[in-house]
Order: structure tokens, then sequence, then C-alpha cells
């Protein structure tokens, strides 16, 4: 009869839930044997994945919560508290990234309809049980927010690939361990913080000891399909609050980030593990000097083996440093000019140097050693205003000054230029404020990509073909963003959507731009896949190809930028400066000794004493502002994992978000037939 019961109440609550894709549908009904037919998962239970680690898909991973968390969404909107939450009644349909399926619930004969003021018996299984349930079993009633805290339960054993509370032989004393505020430890675990830091910092929000402060299922769920809450690997402050990042460089080989900042104490150069964001090095441009000057850094290189850093200042240098070798971090030598310098690149023969009176020097590699007089250089003019930006696609040079890009095939001895057309947005060629700004050369070399203000177009390096435009004033106007950022990009202006860096990926082009947006779009049609907004102001973007702090990452972006947007990940997680934002606690259940409670000491969720001035205050906010912002860092760094195309347009169409729609300029209209002035001569050393 116990079993005729059982089977009848999961009946009931399996009738109601049959139309969602991610909870198990009833096929039918035995009565001789009892049981009920289900679906089959071939692939068995979430448990498997954890018991046995095998490589998933980040992206999967962040799927498998947001299935969960909806599904247990649509339970509460039903009255329904699950109370049995645990990796075994989770089967897994799929871990392909491209599947639309991944997990389903099963198992409602623990689940029940809450009634007006919840519920009090206690059901489950042990190390699962919120705080409330057990302290308050068949005496107070509970809501379904235990089964927000089974969820960070669920969550803690996805990210760690462990069992909770290993350390305890028996249920009471797990019991026990939870309702003096003890959680699972997981700060041993390197992905925790460095890898899957979001999903850490929303199992510390969903275990809370406040049922009240833990998000609900709803918002969980929105949380977790966040585009930038997925693909977030690590965040770091960059040192020194006075200090701001201009320009980034990175050396593949020893994944070494260079990192330029200026400020009002002067110029630092700060150099990164690309790989776990450790600081590795930093110096001053003015160490360099027997007498401190003030210089401002305006461009930096990478040749292999070196790193070139532009400066201008009392004296406009080229200085060079090693990044291999006994030599490593220092200055080999340092290279004068008599003009300001603009812009750097280099081919496998020479070095080239924009200049602010419109020239472009080569200089020998060979030769960058030698003494300025002993050094050959030669020099030709593009035009009179100033060069903006230089790259080397194949064996031709782009360059950019003013509102016109010239492209110069370059020869043993010798530079020939043979075209030269307007590079700047259709409409704006008599605007004498366009300027083609930047240049940068695709990954694989087939297509250079030009800004002019908050237009980006792409060429094809070959034929000139413009490919396609794309202007990020609209891109920003199609985003629908709230009131806020709607009231402060019309105070902006247009110069809110004005590009800062572009960076080209595998199949995708990352655009970073005042307005603190990072643009993802698809590198063979210009179309909008994804975006963040993280940041006040991006600043720069660095590709760094490689596995990842999780192993299945194939590349990452670390990107830049001036201040953070606490909203930037979502309607739960902050983003703040800390690797995982864990939110001080309230003291569990009066537990600390009153000793304790004079001297102003709190207790964290692991129990270590931290003191505090101040007594804890029980309804204080665990995301209050800092009192003292200019203690606060500038700029930050944030990585982000690089996924496909197809899949950054998969975790767009499931985020929710809506934006209206975009249209691409992709035409060859701007393409200009090479002019026969004197742009086009043949040019002397």
């Amino acid at each position: 009869m116990r079993h005729y019961r059982e089977a009848r109440k999961e009946l009931n609550v399996l009738r109601r839930v049959r139309l969602h894709p991610f909870l198990i549908n009833i096929i039918g009904v035995c009565l001789r044997p009892l049981c009920l037919v289900l679906e089959l998962a071939e692939r068995g239970a979430l448990t498997e994945i954890i018991v046995n680690p095998m490589p998933v898909h980040r992206i999967v991973l962040f799927r498998i919560a947001y299935q969960v968390a909806d599904a247990l969404r649509f339970l509460h909107d039903l009255g329904v508290i699950y109370r049995d939450l645990k990796p075994e009644n989770v089967l897994v349909w799929s871990l392909d990234e491209q599947a639309d399926l991944h997990v389903k619930l099963i198992d409602f004969g623990t689940a029940n309809f809450a009634t007006s003021t919840g519920l009090i018996s206690c059901a489950g299984s042990c190390g699962n049980h919120a705080p409330e349930m057990l302290e308050c079993a068949n005496k107070e009633e509970y809501t379904s927010q235990v089964d927000v805290y089974s969820y960070a339960i669920l969550l803690f054993q996805i990210i760690t690939r462990s069992v909770p509370f290993e350390e305890y032989d028996s249920e009471p004393k797990i019991n026990a361990a939870v309702i003096a505020g003890e959680r699972p430890k997981w700060q041993e675990v390197p992905v925790s913080t460095f890898g899957l830091p979001t999903l850490t910092e929303l199992m510390i929000r969903c275990w809370s000891d406040s049922p009240m402060k833990r998000p609900t299922s709803s918002q969980i769920a929105e949380q977790v399909r966040h585009p930038a809450f997925q693909c977030l690997l690590a965040k770091q402050a960059v040192p020194r609050p006075q200090q701001s990042v201009r320009h980034a460089c990175l050396v593949p080989e020893f994944y070494d980030l260079w990192l330029a900042c200026d400020g009002h104490t002067g110029n630092l150069i700060f150099i990164y593990d690309g790989r776990t964001l450790d600081m590795k090095f930093s110096f001053s441009i003015e160490a360099e000097q027997q007498q401190p000057l003030a210089f401002q850094i305006q461009c930096m290189h990478f040749m292999k083996p070196y790193v070139l850093i532009a400066v201008r200042g009392p004296a406009d240098l080229i200085y060079i440093y090693a990044t291999s070798s006994e030599l490593r971090y220092k200055c080999v030598t340092c290279m004068p000019f008599d003009e300001q310098i603009s812009c750097v690149t280099s081919n496998d023969e020479y070095i080239f140097v924009g200049l602010s009176d419109g020239k472009v020097r080569c200089v020998l590699k060979t030769e960058m050693k030698k003494s300025d007089k002993k050094r050959t250089c030669c020099s030709f003019t593009v035009g009179r205003h100033r060069i903006l930006s230089l790259t080397v696609a194949h064996d031709k040079l782009w360059v950019s000054t003013s509102r016109y890009i010239f492209r110069y095939f370059t020869k043993q001895g010798e530079m020939e230029a043979f075209a030269m057309w307007y590079g700047g947005p259709k409409g704006m060629e008599n605007n004498p404020q366009t300027q083609v700004s930047f240049l940068k050369v695709c990954l694989d070399e087939q297509a250079v990509l030009s800004v002019s203000r908050s237009v980006l177009s792409k060429w094809d390096a070959e034929t000139r073909q413009n490919l396609f435009s794309i202007d990020c004033v609209a891109v920003l106007k199609s985003l629908g963003a709230d009131s806020t950022e709607e009231e402060a990009r019309k105070n902006r202006g247009d110069a809110a959507a004005c590009i800062t860096c572009v960076e080209p990926t595998r199949d995708s082009l990352w655009v970073g731009i005042v307005s603190g947006h990072i643009l993802i779009f698809d590198s063979e049609t210009g179309h909008l896949l994804t975006w963040f907004h993280p940041f006040d102001e991006t600043r720069t973007l660095t590709l760094i190809n490689g596995p990842g702090p999780c192993g299945t990452e194939q590349s990452y972006v670390i990107s830049t930028g001036k201040g953070l947007r606490r909203e930037g990940l979502g309607p739960v997680c902050v983003l703040a400066a800390e690797r995982v934002r864990e939110p001080p606690q309230e003291i569990a259940n009066g537990k600390t000794s009153e000793p304790e409670k004079k001297k102003g000491y709190k207790r964290t969720i692991s129990g270590r004493k931290l003191w505090s001035p101040t007594p804890p205050i029980a309804e204080q906010e665990h995301d209050s502002v800092d009192t003292n912002p200019s203690l606060q860092p500038k700029c930050f760094m944030i990585m982000w994992e690089v996924v496909c195309g197809s899949c950054f347009a998969r975790i767009e169409s499931k985020s929710g978000r809506q934006r209206s729609p975009l249209r691409v300029s992709n035409t060859s209209s701007n393409v200009h037939q090479p002019s026969q002035d004197s742009d086009e001569t043949n040019l002397g050393t």
C-alpha cells in the first residue's frame, strides 16, 4: 500500500510537468509489478561525470546548470518543492555543445506541493539538506529556497568533481556541520577561482544561511544563461590605483602579456603570465635614463625576440627589450628619432616607424643595435598628415593617415607605393574629422581591418575590396540598453561607440568600445554574435592561443578596461575586483561566543575568524559599495573563453536578451581605384 501511495504521489507531479523540456516525461504506468515507465537516458546520471571525471566543454557545464535551474523554476512556479536535488537525480542526455538538451530531472518521490506557509517534514539526501530544513524539521515551515541550497551543493560537485563533506563519516556529523554554518571546501580546487569563478560565486550566494538572501530559482536561471557569466574565466585588478592601462602586447612563446600603464606618478610596464594572470615583472621607462624624464608610452610591438616600446617626451625614442635568454626583460638598445613616433610594425627585414610628420622610417633589423650614425635608414613620405597606424600583410605594408589608406609593396632596398584609397565610412569623405586611426591584419593575413571612429571595416588584402563595414553606433542602439545606459549614451553622444581596440580570432572579431562594451562579430559576415558589458571603458584586447584553466578551452582573450560595472555579469552575481567575491556571512545561528562578539570578530563560511572594526550588522548587504573609492583600482583584466562563432550564436540565442535587427554594410562601393597623383610614384630612400 505504501508503494502505491508513493507511486500515485510521484505520478501526480509527473502529469503536471510532462511538457517541460528539462523534466522527465512519463511514458506509462505498469500495475504488475507496480512501476512507472519513463524516458531512457543512455548516458546515465550526472554522478558518472562527477565520480569519473571526463573533459566536458565549459559551456556545457553552464548549460547543465541552466537546465537544472530552469526545471526548478518551473516546479516552484507550480508550487512544488523538489527536496532531493542531487547528481543521481539528474539524467544526462548529451554532453555535446551543439545539443539543445543536456539533462533532465527525475525522481519526484520526495517532491510535494507546498502549503501557503511551506512544508515542515524533512526529506531528501544527507548533505543536500538546507540548514533550515534540518533545524526546523517538524517544527517550522520552510519554503522552496531549500531547493536553492541543494542547487548550490550540486554546483559544488560540478565545479570540484568531488563529493561534499567527505571529511565527515556519518550523517549526524554532516547535519551538525551544516547547522553550524560549515560548507563544502572549495578553495583548494584551482578551477573554482580560475576557470569557473562565476559558478563559484553563484554557489556561495545560493548556500547562504538565510533563505531570504538566496536568489530564487527564476533569478538563477536568468543569471546562468547570461553570456558574460558563461564566458568569464578569471578577473583581476591592475595594481596601483593611479595606473591606467593604455597598450597591451603579447609574447606568444612565453605567454607574457605586457601592459603599458601611465598615471600621475609616471609610466609602468607590467608583465603578466597570460595563463595565470600572475605578475612576473614590472619596471618603469624612466628607470632606463640616467636622470628622471617624463615619458608617455605611444605604442608597443612584438618583434621576435624583442618588444619595442615607443615613447615621446623630452626625447622621441624606441626602447627594445629582450624577451628570452639571460637578457630577458632587459633593455638591449634604444633608437632615437627626430620626430614624434606614432606607431611601429615590422616584417622579416624591416622595422617600420610611423612619424608625426607624415613619414615612415624603415630600419633594417640587422642594424637596430648600431649607433644612430652608423645605422642605415630609409624613409618615405606618405602625406602631410600624421601617420596613424601601420600593419604588414604578406609582403605589403598598409599605412593609414588622415582618412586614407595606402598600401606599399615591400622589396629589398626599396618601397613602392601602388595603391591609395579612402578608408573611412561612406558619406564622410569630405569630413575633416574622419580618420583611419587603426589597422590590424587578420590571423590568416587574407584581410585587413581598419577603424574610423565607430566604424569597423574589413578589406580583402589582395583586391582591397571592402568586405563589410560595421557602425558601432547602430549596434549600440540595437542592443536595447536599460534607461541608465541609454541616458549615459545620450550624454556622451556617438563618442560612446568609438572603437578603442580590435582583436581578430579564428572566426570572430572582438571589438572594444568607449562605452565599455565588448562586441563579438562573425568574421565572415560581420553579424553580431554576442556582447559583454563589463567595463566603463574598454582599453585593450589580446588573444592567447592554447588550453585554458579548465583544459577544454582552445583560446581565450584577455581584456583590460577602466572601471567595472557591477551588473556586468547579470542579475545575481556582482562583477567585482576579487577573483571570487565571497560575501561576508551572518554569524550562523548565534553560535559565536560573547567574547568574540565584544572583540568585533565575525566568522566566514569556512569557520575562520576575521576581525571587523565594527560589530556585524545583520541587515548589512553583502555587496555594499566600498566607502573609500580612492583606494579602488582604476583598471582591471578579465579573461574570456573564445569559442567558435556558432557557439557564441547559440549562447546568445539562449540568453533571452532582446535586440532590434541590425543591417551590416556589405558592399564593394568603397573600393577606390589607384589614383594617378604623386602618391603613386616610386619613393626613394
